[in-house]
């Protein structure tokens, strides 16, 4: 796809703050152009805009290997986007593959290389892991630096069996859960004074930044993942959109963590979805269930303010998905009608000028993946990248 008429970087550049974090979200996931529009601006971002990382809607704690990857090691690629990403709507796309095949050969040329980053927790939609991996790695390392903890012989104890922390069911049958046992609580209560013990160490100045770094990075999924099963064991009504908010305030989380490490190489480009991204509250249905929280991106913004920047993408016409032309009146109608070129950056006041009266897109494409833009949001946005129609 041409984006010659996309300069994201002199958007950015003309904002009064500089943005830590630049939040570039995709309206539904699987496109294989949506990404190949991302990756021109993010190689733009990266060779222009002085970028240098890149955070992706993945478990945290796969992506070194992927970083790996573009820091020149002597690894399969095949074997990177299998085991370095979490979610299937990124390691099987092409765009995926040519992107860190293009990052790779663009740190030769750096002096300050591009990192890459996942910033999701390790849970999907229908699931979450037990917190054992990052439980008994945290634990290790404290006890490696003579501090006194538990055991782990006492902490396999209390975790139990794998598999009743991975029963598919109990995100939707709350008793079936197992966060709010008697052992997850005594858990729950052991990780804390584990985390307490990494605070209490962080300015001993003789450790590595890099074990450091792994360090919290542990901590805090071990408590995401207690938290998240604690809340998947409550029956409550709100326990959908609670589980919905906790898995992004642990992306917010990462980024944040994210963002202090890169303070000074430059600022990270987040990739994910735009429910994921944006600034206020976000919505959806789970089956019969409207569920709402308030995004990793509203997290990060709520306490980085304008150094947090979003840039949303949208489609008009996707017949390969389903989707047709959009119906005038509504807001992708008005662009698609308006736009005679594939693909167009908005800046924020200029949509909410052209945007007035605008309506919500009904239709839908064949899996029900689009999610279209909230005419009521424009002023949660910088920018919108628009693209005419997804023809692939």
């Amino acid at each position: 796809m041409d984006l010659h008429p996309v300069d994201l970087v002199a958007l950015l550049d003309a904002l009064p703050t500089p943005a830590r974090l630049l939040g570039l979200g995709e309206p539904m996931h699987g496109s294989e152009e949506i990404l190949r529009a991302r990756n021109a601006a993010v190689l733009d971002l990266v060779l222009r805009g002085g970028y240098r990382s890149i955070a992706v809607e993945s478990d945290f704690h796969r992506a070194p290997q992927v970083n790996d990857y573009l820091a020149g090691a002597d690894l399969d690629l095949e074997g990177v986007l299998e085991n370095g990403f979490s979610h299937p709507y990124l390691h099987r796309l092409d765009a995926t593959r040519e992107l860190l095949v293009r990052l790779r050969d663009i740190n030769r040329t750096l002096e300050s290389p591009v990192r890459f980053y996942g910033f999701d927790g390790p849970m999907e939609m229908a699931a979450a892991p037990s917190p054992r991996e990052y439980l008994l790695r945290l634990r290790a390392a404290l006890a490696g630096r003579g501090a006194h903890v538990a055991s782990e012989a006492d902490l396999d104890d209390l975790l139990g069996d794998d598999a009743r922390w991975t029963e598919e069911r109990a995100m939707y049958e709350a008793d079936r859960g197992v966060g709010r046992t008697v052992d997850a609580e005594k858990l729950r209560v052991l990780t804390d004074d584990l985390c307490a013990l990494v605070e209490e160490r962080a300015p001993e100045p003789a450790e590595p930044e890099e074990e450091r770094w792994r360090l919290r990075a542990d901590a805090r999924t071990a408590v995401g993942l207690l938290r998240y099963h604690a809340i998947m064991a409550a029956d409550t009504p709100d326990r959908l959109g609670r589980l919905s908010a906790h898995r992004d305030v642990m992306m917010g989380r990462n980024l944040l963590a994210i963002a202090d490490r890169e303070a000074e190489r430059g600022g990270t480009v987040v990739l994910a979805h735009n429910l994921h991204l944006q600034r206020g509250s976000s919505e959806m249905w789970m089956g019969p269930h409207p569920v709402r929280w308030f995004s990793a991106g509203a997290q990060v913004a709520a306490r980085i303010g304008d150094a947090y920047r979003f840039v949303a993408t949208a489609i008009g016409a996707a017949p390969a998905h389903g989707l047709a032309e959009p119906e005038r009146g509504t807001v992708e109608g008005e662009l698609f009608r308006a736009q005679d070129v594939r693909a167009r950056l908005y800046a924020g006041p200029e949509l909410r000028e052209r945007l007035q009266g605008a309506t919500r897109r009904q239709d839908r494409d064949a899996r029900g993946a689009y999610f279209p833009l909230d005419p009521d949001r424009p002023a949660d946005v910088d920018a919108v990248l628009f693209l005419r129609e997804v023809r692939a």
